[in-house]
């Protein structure tokens, strides 16, 4: 995982910008499973497998604050994520079709 931060700070100024950047890049994990859903919506059994997934997780965020006082300041975070998930079912013993 990558963290960043680009800060105008100062104690002197009244003003402050700050950009943070943190990364997550090609998280894995998974578990398995013997149960299923029917077509109706039930929970059942059904042959072992295995899930499946990866993320790869961006936040980028904008942080604008004003000092009125040494004790009072206004703050405004603008956060923007950017998520790439993938899930996948590995059917476990060549079984391609839960039953």
């Amino acid at each position: 995982m990558e963290t960043g931060e680009v800060s105008s700070a100062s104690k002197t100024e009244r003003l402050n910008f700050s950009l943070n950047v943190l990364r997550s890049l090609d998280s894995q994990g998974g578990h398995f499973e013997d149960r299923g859903l029917a077509p109706n919506g039930e929970i059942k059994i059904s042959p072992r497998h295995r899930h499946e997934v990866s993320l790869d997780f961006t936040r980028i965020q904008l942080g604008i604050r004003y000092f009125m006082r040494d004790t009072l300041a206004l703050s405004l975070d603008l956060p923007y994520d950017i998520k790439n998930q993938e899930a996948e079912v590995d059917f476990l013993g060549g079984n391609q079709t839960p039953e």
